[in-house]
């Protein structure tokens, strides 16, 4: 189980979403994982083997996935998922992504506002001010920064 971080938050992911994420990212490859007959999942299931869940944690995993239609038997006896999975599976991914390219760009904003902090601080350097003068300068654009940047997240 990982955890991601949120403004504010922490939250866990649920083993089914790890679970449904991995069949997701398996279903373009044709791979399928047999249920068993009954459905027994054991330590050396592949989906055990393949995820970072305990045997019991899979087991509730795809009984919640199941009850939730968001997987089926293909009739083979091989899980599969549901035109319902599939979707939950696709944005739950593109949200991800969209989350970590959202705190890329919040990452090279930080850079660039240093770099900006760098050039004002040099620039009020050459008009001789004393160094008191600088700090209480930048230390107001940290607070008008800091400022901008609470109310870009509200």
């Amino acid at each position: 189980m990982w955890k991601e971080r949120l403004p504010g938050r922490r939250i866990e992911q649920q083993n089914w979403v790890e679970l449904l994420l991995f069949l997701y990212s398996r279903e373009e490859k044709w791979e399928t994982f047999g249920r068993g007959d009954p459905a027994i999942i054991r330590s050396d299931h592949p989906l055990v083997e393949r995820t970072n869940l305990t045997r019991s944690q899979v087991k509730s995993a795809l009984s919640f996935l199941e009850k939730q239609n968001l997987i089926e038997d293909d009739g083979a006896g091989f899980f599969e998922l549901t035109p319902k999975g599939f979707d939950v599976a696709h944005e739950r991914e593109m949200n991800e992504r969209e989350l970590r390219n959202n705190s890329l760009i919040a990452l090279l904003t930080v850079v660039l506002a240093v770099g900006a902090l760098g050039q004002t601080l040099t620039g009020l350097q050459s008009l001789d001010l004393s160094l008191r003068w600088l700090l209480l300068v930048g230390a107001l654009l940290m607070i008008i920064g800091y400022a901008l940047g609470r109310l870009s997240l509200s």
